[in-house]
């Protein structure tokens, strides 16, 4: 039993650290490659040591993960392989309690970005090197996990306050997508957790009361929103930002458009790499993972990845939630954010907590 606290215990301090890119890298991205490595070997040393069963959807995860590596052996096909038996080996190990341990996470991330902006910097990074756009993905993550958690057990005021000054902290950090889909998912739990501890008999009446009561203050104060919200982000490099983006899914969807081998096999792996170049050495990421993953491996690449590794999840949705605004930073080229949206996902399937938990009186209505 001691034997587990202390590998407990020495697996969240692994994780803390590797979150801390600060320490290691002087910009973000700069030490991916030891990072994966580092999550690698550290999964697999963990799986084994833990003697955890293989199934056969296990070995399906194997086979794809090394298909994504065998299409085209090169760095990025390495980079993508490690990801995934990232992900299969740490969502195998089960933290004893993981949500004290995001908890802490976000508290402490708060508090370094808080003290970055008083310090002056424009854009909070928290804890990484140089990256606002990441901080916004993982304190999101963090949010959305917590507040999933919250909804399966009781109103948390402690908990809607931490999940209340992360969003704030994507404030700070101008990453508007992350904003817009944090505040959402704010309302749309908090509406969650209001109705479960109302003692109102009619629960759709109480959702229709907040909506009624929201939307018209919302309308009235919109105006004066948006331009306080423009204002806020609008940055000297927002323009470049955009053109750059629209320029890279341009090209990818008229490639797509004219080969319909490779929208339906991709072009193989480290594809965008090459086709974008790296320039002075450094990688110019995609922007959008769904699409990296469909020009390098196909629609049948993506499917397969998807069913392999989400198949019959209750937390697809979480997935989608998290990874579908992520999925505009480059989320698969940040592996710690990777591992956390694994294990958090792994957390809730182990305590079977449903993403739309309403109440019925004292139970939840479940799937069984």
């Amino acid at each position: 039993m001691r034997i587990n606290k202390v590998r407990e215990k020495a697996l969240t301090l692994f994780l803390f650290l590797a979150l801390c890119e600060f320490l290691y890298a002087d910009y973000t991205g700069q030490k991916t490659s030891m990072v994966l490595i580092s999550f690698f070997a550290v999964g697999a040393l963990m799986f084994f040591v833990e003697n955890r069963k293989i199934n056969i959807n296990d070995v399906f995860k194997v086979v794809i993960a090394l298909w994504v590596l065998c299409w085209s052996i090169n760095v990025q096909s390495v980079r993508y392989f490690l990801t995934l038996m990232s992900l299969f080996f740490w969502a195998k190990h089960r933290f004893r309690n993981l949500e004290k341990i995001i908890k802490i996470m976000a508290i402490i991330g708060v508090i370094m970005a808080i003290l970055q902006f008083v310090g002056g910097r424009t854009r909070v990074s928290g804890f990484y090197a140089n990256s606002p756009t990441q901080l916004a993905c993982t304190l999101y993550l963090f949010e959305s996990y917590l507040l999933v958690k919250m909804v399966n057990q009781e109103m948390d005021k402690k908990t809607l306050g931490l999940c209340a000054l992360c969003i704030i902290t994507i404030f700070l950090t101008e990453t508007r997508s992350v904003l817009l889909a944090a505040s959402i998912v704010f309302l749309f739990f908090f509406i969650i957790a209001l109705i479960n501890s109302s003692k109102i008999k009619s629960k759709k009446k109480l959702f229709f009361l907040i909506l009624i009561i929201a939307l018209p203050i919302v309308a009235l104060n919109s105006s004066g929103l948006m331009s306080y919200m423009q204002s806020k982000f609008h940055r000297t490099n927002i323009d470049a930002s955009n053109y750059t983006r629209m320029y890279m899914y341009n090209t990818m969807f008229n490639l797509l458009k004219t080969n319909p081998q490779m929208l339906l096999i991709g072009g193989k792996g480290g594809f965008a790499h090459n086709l974008f170049g790296a320039t002075a050495g450094q990688y110019l990421p995609v922007h959008q993972d769904f699409l990296l993953i469909i020009v390098e491996y196909g629609v049948v690449g993506l499917i397969s990845i998807l069913i392999t590794y989400l198949w019959r999840k209750k937390q697809f949705f979480f997935f989608l939630m998290i990874f579908g605004i992520c999925s505009f930073h480059n989320a698969v080229l940040n592996p710690v954010l990777m591992v956390l949206m694994a294990i958090t996902m792994a957390d809730l399937k182990e305590n079977n907590d449903m993403i739309f938990a309403f109440k019925n009186g004292r139970k939840f209505h479940r799937e069984q």
